[in-house]
């Protein structure tokens, strides 16, 4: 009986200490994204949509690359913010057909410039068909009539 006491006490306190990692880890991950998104110095550039998966009310997550400083990047977002405040978030838990609206189609990127593996797509700035860039070109804010509407 006390073997049993033991082994529940042990686990009960691992399980304690992976929920508090998991949550310390949260945080980190969410300050460093403010820090280097919203406070620090950024560019946009135009990525494109390699897939998207939908883990149902749990968010979903999409893959997306870009060039920097000829530098190729692939990024996964999966914190839900991609979709907000566009068309397709009415879609988001619809895998097939979301995969069919986005996989190829370019949107903005906002990428921090002192840490490019700080970036965040934003499927409400698609970029415009006629407008024209180069690979890898970034820009201060997103030019006027590089979104599509």
């Amino acid at each position: 009986m006390n073997q049993d006491n033991f082994n529940k006490k042990h686990l009960r306190l691992i399980l304690i200490s992976l929920l508090l990692l998991f949550f310390i880890y949260a945080l980190v991950a969410h300050f460093l994204d403010k820090k280097y998104l919203e406070e620090g110095k950024t560019l946009y550039t135009v990525g494109v949509v390699n897939d998207y998966l939908s883990q149902g009310k749990q968010g979903s997550s999409i893959e997306y690359s870009f060039y920097l400083n000829n530098e190729y990047f692939v990024n996964s977002n999966d914190k839900g913010k991609a979709t907000e405040n566009s068309i397709y978030k009415k879609f988001r838990y619809e895998t097939e057909k979301m995969k069919k609206l986005l996989v190829g189609k370019k949107f903005f990127v906002k990428v921090s410039e002192e840490k490019p593996k700080y970036n965040q797509i934003y499927l409400s700035k698609p970029v415009a068909v006629d407008f024209q860039y180069e690979e890898g070109q970034t820009w201060k804010t997103i030019p006027s009539g590089a979104i599509e509407n």
